[in-house]
């Protein structure tokens, strides 16, 4: 589905007058792009890509603000080149696999881990949120492929051939969490109603744990309320 299509599925869900009180720009930066981003943020391996990077001798840390920004969330890093298709590996220095992941933590109880060297390295780490190093540190240019989970692309109102990253089966959803979103706007109810929609369509604990205090919320005030005209 491209954006046209699914712009016009989450009309449909909000029924007459959508168009009206829902601009087509609206429908597609306030709902179709954050339901997207939300899904990817719940099932991350709905957009997973590769991106093939070269580590220089001298450079222990890869930025993935520079070499992958739509990386959030690393997964793999392998040795050599498995970004082809069809899949065809091509070795770096001779060897291909994945390197394995080991906490920064660990590699400090070690004295002098940061001046180990190898011809390739064999682990790699995480150096706060967007910084990846491999160890030991490597003595000569090794090919890397990055494999993450990646922030979806946003979708444009200008351009409505456009589709989204997602698997095609999860379309519909992308447009059914889209209407919920733009309930939200719409008041108290509505916004108790949009919520318990996207629980029971994503089935995720921090909607329900927000439903809750909603109505907790809601209680709350109808106590204060019956005080009052007590």
């Amino acid at each position: 589905m491209n954006t046209q299509q699914l712009a016009d599925r989450t009309l449909q869900h909000l029924g007459i007058g959508g168009s009206v009180y829902w601009p087509f720009p609206e429908v597609v930066d306030n709902g179709l792009n954050p339901a997207q981003r939300l899904l990817c943020l719940l099932k991350p391996d709905l957009v997973t890509l590769r991106t093939l990077v070269t580590q220089n001798v001298d450079e222990p840390l890869i930025d993935l603000r520079v070499k992958a920004p739509k990386a959030w969330r690393l997964q793999r890093v392998v040795l050599g080149d498995v970004t082809l298709t069809p899949p065809a590996p091509v070795p770096t220095q001779g060897r291909l696999g994945d390197l394995r992941k080991v906490s920064l933590a660990s590699l400090r109880g070690q004295r002098d881990w940061m001046t180990r060297f190898a011809p390739t390295p064999t682990h790699w780490y995480t150096h706060g949120l967007s910084l990846i190093g491999t160890w030991p540190r490597n003595t000569r240019s090794v090919t890397l492929t990055l494999v993450y989970a990646a922030v979806p692309t946003a979708l444009s109102w200008s351009v409505l051939t456009q589709e989204p990253d997602l698997p095609t089966q999860w379309h519909p959803v992308i447009s059914d969490l889209a209407a919920n979103f733009l309930m939200l706007k719409e008041g108290r109810g509505e916004c108790q109603q949009a919520i318990q929609q996207m629980e029971n369509i994503v089935k995720a604990e921090p909607l329900r744990q927000l439903l809750k205090q909603m109505r907790a919320e809601q209680y709350r005030e109808q106590a204060i309320a019956q005080k009052a005209s007590a």
